[in-house]
C-alpha cells in the first residue's frame, strides 16, 4: 500500500504553474464576460442609476405608514427612473434632488415624477409630456451642482428640471458638526469624488487610472463599494429604518441649540446661485422646491417615533451619537428653506414653496421626510397646479 505520493520538485512547479494558468485564465475569461455585459448595459456619458436597472421593494407592514404591496423600481437605457424617451415628447421633465425625490419604496407609478406627468398629460392637450425621476439618495446641492454641469440636457431635448433640495445640505452641515467645510467645492480633487456619488450608474469615471483599474472587475468592486459607503442605503423590506429610529430614540444626548448654520447657509446659497447660472446657460428651465418635513414643535409621541434624522457623527450606523430636538430641527430646515426662497427673489427664479401646503403628518410622511403614497399624490398635485398655472411650453 501506498502512504505518501512524493512528488519531485520539478512535479511540484507544474502543478503551480497549472493552478497559476488556470486562475489567470478564469480571471480573463470573468474580465472578458464583465467588459461585455459592461458595454452591453452602457454606453459612453452619464447616468444616475444603472441603465435598464430592476429592484423589487417589498416594506413590512408597520415600517412605512401609508406604503404597502411591493414597489418596483426600474430606470430607462439613461439611467433614469422613467419611461423612455419618444419622439412624441414634445416637452421634458427632469427631477433632480436626493431620496425625496427617487421615492425608492414607492412603486413606480406611485412617485411624484410619475404622477405629475400623468397629471399634466391629462390636462394638456396636444402635447405628450415626459417626467423622469433622476433622485439619488444623499446627494446635496453640491452633487446637483456636478450633475447640472455634465448632464448633456440639450442632447437629451429636457426643457425643464425640477430641483427638490434642502435636507441632505443640512443633514451634512449637522452630522459632520465642527467639522463641515463650506469651502468643499473649492478643492480640485474632490470633483472626482462627487462625480461618482452623483452618478451611481456610470462606471469610467476615471480616465487618468492605470490599466489594471480600468478592467471591469475592478471598477464592479469599486462601484460595490462606494455603494456600501452611501450614507442612506435602502433594504428590500425598510428594516434598515427601525435600526435607525432606534439609534435616535437611544441618542446620548438631545441638543436644543442649533450651532451656527451662516457659513452652511452661504455655501446653500452659492451653490444654488451657480446651479441657476448653470440652467440659464444651457436654456433649461428651472423650477426649485423648497423640502418638507414632518418636524414640528409638539410632536406627537407616535409621529415623533418615526424620526431617524438629525443625529451628530455617523449616526446611521453608530449608536450612542447625540441628535439635535425636533423643534431645533425644525428651526434649521426653515433656515434652509428661507435661503432658498430668498435666493429665488433674488435671481426672480420659479420656486415653489412646497414646503408651506403639506401637512407634517402621516398622510404625507412615513418618518422624518420621505414621501408615503398620499405624500406623493399632495406633492405632484401642487407641482401639476403651479405648472398648469403658468403653462409655459
Amino acid at each position: 500500500m501506498k502512504l505518501f505520493d512524493i512528488q519531485t520538485p520539478k512535479q511540484s512547479l507544474q502543478k503551480i504553474l497549472l493552478f497559476s494558468f488556470s486562475v489567470v485564465f478564469a480571471l480573463s475569461i470573468g474580465e472578458v464576460a464583465l467588459q461585455f455585459a459592461l458595454d452591453s448595459m452602457q454606453h459612453k456619458g452619464y447616468f444616475f442609476m444603472p441603465p435598464r436597472h430592476k429592484v423589487v421593494f417589498r416594506p413590512q407592514p408597520g415600517i412605512m405608514p401609508g406604503i404597502s404591496g411591493d414597489s418596483n423600481f426600474y430606470t430607462n437605457s439613461m439611467g433614469i427612473r422613467g419611461e423612455e424617451f419618444t419622439d412624441q415628447d414634445t416637452y421634458r421633465f427632469l427631477a433632480v434632488g436626493g431620496s425625496t425625490t427617487q421615492c425608492s419604496y414607492l412603486d413606480q407609478p406611485e412617485t411624484w415624477a410619475h404622477l405629475t406627468q400623468e397629471t399634466l398629460n391629462r390636462n394638456i392637450r396636444g402635447k405628450k409630456i415626459w417626467v423622469g425621476n433622476g433622485g439619488v439618495s444623499g446627494t446635496t446641492t453640491r452633487h446637483h451642482l456636478i450633475a447640472m454641469q455634465n448632464l448633456p440636457l440639450k442632447e437629451m431635448k429636457i426643457n425643464a428640471v425640477f430641483l427638490l433640495v434642502g435636507i441632505n445640505d443640512l443633514s451634512k452641515r449637522l452630522s459632520h458638526d465642527k467639522g463641515y467645510d463650506p469651502n468643499f467645492l473649492n478643492k480640485p480633487e474632490v470633483e472626482r469624488e462627487l462625480l461618482h456619488q452623483t452618478f451611481t450608474g456610470t462606471y469610467h469615471l476615471y480616465p487618468e487610472d492605470p490599466l489594471y483599474k480600468k478592467s471591469a472587475l475592478w471598477q464592479m468592486l469599486r462601484k460595490a463599494k462606494q455603494m456600501i459607503s452611501r450614507e442612506h442605503i435602502e433594504d428590500e423590506v425598510g428594516k434598515i429604518y427601525i435600526t435607525w429610529r432606534e439609534h435616535r430614540q437611544r441618542a446620548a444626548e438631545i441638543r436644543d441649540e442649533l450651532p451656527d448654520l451662516s457659513s452652511a447657509l452661504e455655501e446653500y446659497a452659492r451653490n444654488i446661485k451657480m446651479i441657476i447660472d448653470v440652467a440659464q446657460e444651457k436654456s433649461v428651465r428651472l423650477i426649485l422646491m423648497t423640502q418638507p418635513t414632518m418636524w414640528k414643535t409638539g410632536l406627537p409621541k407616535n409621529l415623533e417615533n418615526l424620526l431617524w434624522l438629525g443625529g451628530i457623527g455617523d449616526f446611521q450606523k453608530e449608536i450612542g451619537n447625540a441628535y439635535y430636538s425636533v423643534t431645533a430641527l425644525e428651526n434649521a430646515m426653515k433656515a434652509y428653506n428661507d435661503t432658498l426662497l430668498r435666493v429665488c427673489r433674488e435671481r426672480r427664479q420659479e420656486c415653489l414653496d412646497l414646503a408651506s401646503v403639506l401637512e407634517k403628518d402621516t398622510t404625507v410622511f412615513y418618518d422624518d421626510v420621505h414621501f408615503n403614497e398620499s405624500g406623493a399624490r399632495k406633492v405632484a398635485e401642487a407641482l401639476s397646479r403651479y405648472v398648469l398655472d403658468r403653462n409655459h411650453f
